[in-house]
């Protein structure tokens, strides 16, 4: 059996370490794999002797994959370092062998997109955000995207060097653009096949304000506690929901957020004031004025201003801070929802383990309609159901229609076993052979 050497954070509460561990199982049947865990202590410090200290990891890495047969990087830029010279720098060392090289990318940076005429177009039309968004994105191509796209095109020249996105709109882009010759395509895949492919069962607890009601409908909000998980936008939706509907927030605080000095993290403070402000529309009429002022609303009709009010009251009985989840508790977690509810953001993310878990396990799904979700959406559909970026109230209409309707029982197309046969594929093939690879992969969704 062949040796597999696969390069990844592993032991981290991070979905990086999350899909190794599930890919780790998908092809221990193919290969002898061993995982090189990229400890993210001294790979993400920015202290002279912890950087020295991180380039010796690395190269203690590269002198041990001489012994195996084929080796597998899963590429999140950051999991290498704090800076893009240091990304680089050890991404360079990590390819320097000739073996058979596959890299997931679970990043993937601007490619082409915005440049200096609509830089200048911000700057006319005022639009900060705009301009800072368009000068990192500039950024992130010259310092780290593009030069870890051309070390990988000038490697496949003398070794066979392959490449794995999770959408196929960045596959064909990175194709056309960079001229990878060696490119393949699959959404994330954890569970849902044969073996030990098979979701684990771990006792997660529901809260008991949750089981005093048996008409009670869960949902469920998952991953770490950041902005662009669109956490705020759950609650909001939660408030125009009857009080039967409970959401159960499962996940933490990244690490690298936890800060010295603030006793309350400011998204977490945000979070919590949004759930427990409480404006009581029977107190109304003393209150309007103050009430007033505080929205900085300006309503004539007290009818109206009173509908406004009744989506403002404490729901801190409805909301439940569930704390972060291992990897192996992550299925049992979402089958416990009675609809799973990702309102993302769109910040250029290419996939979602929570959706790839979620979908898996055949749950009921309701996703904010950004482009990695439409994306995912192409390889088993018609098993998403979406609402706008930010809309709380179509949110809360398509969970009330969701968690009426059945689960899903459409066939998934794209599923462990087809990942399997990416990576294996990847390793084998010849250049020639992958578009019919393509083509003959999932017949039936094509």
């Amino acid at each position: 059996m062949r040796k597999l050497a696969i390069i990844s954070t592993f032991d981290d509460l991070c979905g990086i370490a999350g899909y190794t561990k599930a890919l780790v199982k998908q092809l221990e049947q193919d290969f002898e794999v061993t995982v090189f865990d990229l400890d993210q202590y001294l790979l993400r410090s920015t202290m002279r002797p912890l950087r020295k200290l991180g380039d010796k990891l690395i190269a203690d890495i590269v002198r041990r994959l001489s012994d195996f047969d084929v080796v597998n990087i899963q590429l999140e830029h950051g999991t290498l370092g704090a800076t893009p010279s240091d990304i680089v720098r050890r991404f360079e060392m990590l390819i320097e062998h000739s073996k058979p090289l596959t890299v997931t990318f679970h990043t993937v940076l601007p490619v082409g997109g915005r440049g200096l005429r609509d830089l200048a177009r911000a700057v006319r039309h005022l639009d900060r955000r705009t301009f800072f968004e368009i000068l990192r994105e500039m950024r992130s191509g010259r310092e780290l995207g593009n030069p870890i796209m051309r070390t990988l095109v000038k490697r496949q020249k003398r070794a066979k060097t392959s490449a794995i996105f999770h959408t196929r709109r960045d596959a064909r882009t990175h194709r056309l653009v960079y001229g990878l010759r060696r490119v393949f395509d699959h959404p994330l895949a954890f569970y849902g096949g044969q073996g030990t492919s098979a979701p684990p069962r771990t006792d997660i607890r529901l809260p008991s304000a949750i089981k005093q009601r048996p008409d009670t409908v869960t949902l469920g909000v998952f991953g770490f506690v950041s902005p662009y998980k669109g956490i705020l936008t759950a609650i909001q939706a939660l408030r125009r929901l009857p009080d039967n509907y409970h959401l159960m927030i499962f996940g933490g605080l990244h690490p690298n957020d936890i800060r010295k000095g603030y006793s309350v993290h400011p998204y977490l403070e945000r979070i919590i004031s949004l759930v427990t402000q409480d404006y009581d529309p029977k107190a109304l009429t003393k209150k309007e004025p103050v009430i007033r002022e505080q929205l900085n609303v300006h309503v004539d009709n007290p009818d109206l201003l009173r509908q406004v009010m009744s989506g403002m009251r404490d729901i801190s009985s409805r909301v439940h801070f569930m704390g972060a989840v291992r990897d192996d508790e992550f299925a049992s977690a979402i089958q416990l929802c009675d609809v799973v509810v990702l309102p993302y953001e769109e910040v250029g993310q290419t996939s979602s383990g929570p959706l790839a878990i979620a979908n898996d396990v055949g749950a009921r799904i309701v996703c904010a309609r950004n482009k990695a979700f439409l994306q995912y959406e192409r390889y088993n559909p018609r098993r998403l159901n979406f609402f706008d970026v930010g809309n709380y109230l179509e949110l809360a209409q398509r969970v009330t229609s969701v968690a009426d309707s059945p689960p899903p029982g459409l066939p998934l197309h794209y599923t462990v076993e087809t990942n399997r046969a990416v990576y294996k594929a990847s390793f084998d093939l010849a250049d020639a052979q992958i578009e019919a690879f393509h083509r003959e992969l999932v017949p039936k969704n094509d």
